[in-house]
Formats: structure tokens, C-alpha cells, sequence
């Protein structure tokens, strides 16, 4: 079968364009055909938060205005998650994913993300014996543990 039989194409239209594409009908509109509704809103977010823009020093990160959201397994309590700043030392290796979830209202010596008193977003981790944040890599200070908003703790 023909596809001009199929779908009642005219073959005249098929070799050169001339004429209307379909038999027995008066317009080449879609619109005239058929009732096509368009949807205006932004769709609905769904996922988590995700964050794809180190460094993150320099993203002063609202966890209402992530870069885009992300699925994950309902299973998973995560809350939000960051591609890691290309100066990530182990174990969060550069350009990871990583997923962080609520903090705990009690601070356990884990990976934490952080907000600072400069309202700069870091990755650290908090040490319960000494009451600071610090980082594996040298060149970066230790931070008092004053003033510090803990947005997320390393979901593991």
C-alpha cells in the first residue's frame, strides 16, 4: 500500500507540492484541522535542587533558585546536590555529583556544605573534637565554628 492511500495524501503534492496535501479537505492548517492546546506555565518542579556552578565561593547559593533539579529514587533523602568545585580533594573527587542531605541539629564529624560569615558557600568538614570546620587540602585555613549557617551533611 501507498502512503498516499495510507494516510490519504495527495500524490500530486507528494512528487511536486502542488495542490492541497490531504484529499477532501480545504486547508494545509493544522490549526484548521484540529484543536492544538499549548501549555504556558513553567512545568512543575520536581527532583531535587541541584547545583552546577563552581566555584562555589562565588555562588551564593539559594536553595530555592538552583541551577536546574535533578530525579532521584524516592528512596534517597537527599535535599539538594552540588557538582564539586574543581579544587575538591578526596573523597569528593573534581566535577563530582554530590548529594547532601538535612543537616542534623546535632553536628557529627562528617562532610558538611556551609555557608560562612562572608556568605561564601563552602564544602567542609567539621571536627567535633577541636569545634571548627576544615578542609584536607593545606593551603585552606581552618574555620571557627561561629557564625556558620550549615545548609546540607554528606549523604552517604
Amino acid at each position: 500500500m501507498h502512503i498516499s492511500e495510507l494516510f490519504n495524501v495527495n500524490i500530486n503534492w507528494l512528487k511536486n507540492g502542488d495542490g492541497e496535501i490531504f484529499y477532501n479537505t480545504n486547508s494545509n492548517n493544522v490549526s484548521d484541522k484540529e484543536n492544538v492546546s499549548y501549555v504556558t506555565e513553567q512545568p512543575a518542579k520536581f527532583g531535587i535542587p541541584f547545583f552546577n556552578n563552581p566555584p562555589l565561593s562565588n555562588h551564593k547559593m539559594n536553595i530555592n533558585e538552583p541551577d536546574l533539579y535533578i530525579s532521584v529514587p524516592e528512596t534517597e533523602e537527599c535535599y539538594f546536590a552540588v557538582k564539586a568545585p574543581e579544587n575538591s580533594a578526596a573523597p569528593v573527587l573534581r566535577n563530582d555529583i554530590v548529594f547532601f542531605a538535612k543537616p542534623e541539629y546535632t553536628l557529627t564529624d562528617s562532610l558538611y556544605i556551609i555557608r560562612d560569615s562572608y556568605n561564601d558557600v563552602l564544602i567542609r568538614w567539621y571536627s567535633t573534637k577541636l569545634d571548627l570546620w576544615y578542609s584536607k587540602r593545606p593551603e585552606y585555613a581552618d574555620i571557627p565554628n561561629r557564625d556558620i549557617c550549615v545548609l546540607g551533611i554528606l549523604k552517604r
